[in-house]
């Protein structure tokens, strides 16, 4: 008896420490992820990975939600319009382990030009009496673009960044600036600037969104996410 009482603990401990490796592999395998609707012509749109819609309402240009759980693996990404089964764009991603991704779905859907930048998001905490800031150019007809920061002289904090490329992190004393998007082909006179206050121990994304040499709601602005 004593024996097969012995037997079934063992079995038990066994059963108890595979649940809980289980449980830990499920936390250490979740990802935080961050959508962006960057794509100027394509409207409201819903993003799913392998066929469950991951933002809670449809996304307009500009709108982007909060950062939420998926885990880590491979995903069919499927991009369509509002409420529909208007596909927009289809591409395979990978997702690794305990990262934090932003994905911006940028492009033009007029042509088939819609396509996706994913970035991994450096979310560790500032250096004391510092906020964190990166930028990305998802202005499709753009080329490159310069980050500057607008003083009496204007200062380039991050240069050439071409079409669907982010910068790194870098760190500044918090305070209110101006900032500007401008590109350094002398033929483009399109340039945007914005004013924002950055706070103390705080991260933040500043993209370039729109298109040069366009007007309207479409032209090229700055926009602003806080990571955290």
């Amino acid at each position: 008896m004593a024996k097969h009482f012995l037997s079934f603990f063992i079995i038990l401990c066994f059963f108890l420490f595979a649940c809980n490796s289980n449980t830990g592999n499920e936390a250490y395998n979740k990802d935080s992820l961050m959508l962006i609707n960057a794509s100027p012509d394509a409207g409201p749109i819903d993003i799913s990975f392998n066929g469950k819609v991951i933002n809670n309402t449809p996304l307009s240009y500009t709108q982007n939600t909060g950062y939420s759980l998926i885990d880590a693996g491979v995903y069919q990404v499927v991009t369509t319009k509002q409420s529909s089964n208007v596909q927009l764009l289809s591409v395979p991603m990978l997702l690794k382990s305990r990262r934090a991704y932003s994905v911006f779905f940028a492009g033009q859907a007029k042509g088939n030009q819609m396509l996706y930048v994913a970035t991994e998001d450096s979310l560790k905490n500032p250096n004391k009496n510092r906020a964190k800031y990166r930028f990305i150019n998802v202005s499709q007809n753009s080329r490159t673009l310069d980050f500057r920061l607008v003083a009496a002289k204007d200062s380039v904090l991050i240069a050439n960044i071409p079409f669907g490329t982010a910068s790194n992190f870098n760190q500044i004393k918090p305070a209110k600036y101006t900032f500007k998007v401008i590109s350094r082909d002398t033929s483009v006179k399109t340039i945007d600037t914005i004013s924002y206050t950055l706070e103390n121990g705080k991260i933040y994304t500043f993209w370039a969104k729109g298109l040069i040499n366009t007007t309207g709601a479409n032209k090229l602005g700055i926009k602003v996410i806080k990571n955290k």
